[in-house]
């Protein structure tokens, strides 16, 4: 940040990017300096294709969108740097902070009453 210089990142791992919002957001919109975690798979793909879907609902057949689901299918394998991220995030406390659908939110706003926690929870977890 002392170089004022953007920094743009591929990782998916929110525990990381909340110690990398904590040190430098207050600096770098001081700055005009764009942080950009979470630009890989992890995110493009779901992000870029919901909001290409609701976009064409909205404005292709006038409807509104409540919710979007997606799947994915890969095929390949795991690089060696995913890999050591899972594995120091698994013996990290990231862990249990992966579970928070709030961790990314701005520290001074109010804790999402339970409603609220319930309703953006993965469906997938129990």
């Amino acid at each position: 940040m002392r170089f004022r210089t953007h920094y743009v990142d591929i990782t998916g791992e929110t525990p990381w990017v909340r110690t990398l919002i904590d040190p430098y957001q207050a600096q770098a919109a001081a700055d005009g300096t764009r942080i950009i975690p979470c630009c890989g798979f992890d995110s493009v793909p779901s992000d870029l294709g919901t909001y290409l879907v609701v976009r064409h609902l909205q404005r292709e057949l006038g409807v509104p969108c409540q919710q979007v689901q997606a799947y994915f299918q890969v095929s390949g394998g795991l690089n060696g740097g995913t890999l050591a991220s899972a594995f120091h995030l698994y013996d990290s406390v990231g862990v249990a902070r992966m579970n928070d659908p709030f961790l990314l939110n701005p520290p001074n706003t109010s804790s999402p009453c339970p409603a609220q926690t319930e309703r953006y929870r993965d469906p997938q977890t129990p």
